[in-house]
């Protein structure tokens, strides 16, 4: 993720994701980068990921996201989101932001779907900043 329309971008999200997937492709993985999905978009792309890929037995599925994070305030110990580009900021509209960020929590039935046999990791490389208006 690197071109939000309501959040500062991340030129560099974008290359971090680049070069991961070169790195994946070089290590014999069959990659699809996706770059600034919409949250229809992240949440297909995941559905595909774990209910066609995933469902071949022995495979391994490994999900990276380089972006906008959301952390839930402290001290509840619950995950927080990972924020797709159509997302606003939660301070100016927190009805948008419940439906199109995606909370860690709902990626958790994602990891538990794949065939048996397969492995899935997921890395998150999520970026607050220093935003306090969120």
């Amino acid at each position: 993720m690197g071109l939000y329309g309501r959040l500062p971008n991340l030129p560099g999200a974008l290359k971090d994701s680049r070069e991961v997937a070169e790195a994946l492709k070089k290590l014999g993985f069959t990659v699809k980068l996706i770059q600034d999905p919409t949250s229809r978009e992240l949440k297909t792309a995941l559905q595909e990921m774990v209910f066609s890929t995933g469902s071949e037995a022995n495979r391994g599925l490994l999900f990276y996201f380089a972006g906008h994070g959301k952390p839930r305030p402290w001290p509840t110990h619950q995950a927080g989101y990972i924020i797709p580009s159509d997302c606003p900021l939660k301070s100016s509209d927190p009805m948008k932001f419940d439906d199109l960020a995606i909370s860690m929590k709902e990626m958790e039935p994602y990891r538990s779907r794949p065939a048996p046999g397969t492995s899935s990791w997921c890395s998150i490389r999520a970026f607050q900043g220093p935003y306090s208006t969120w």
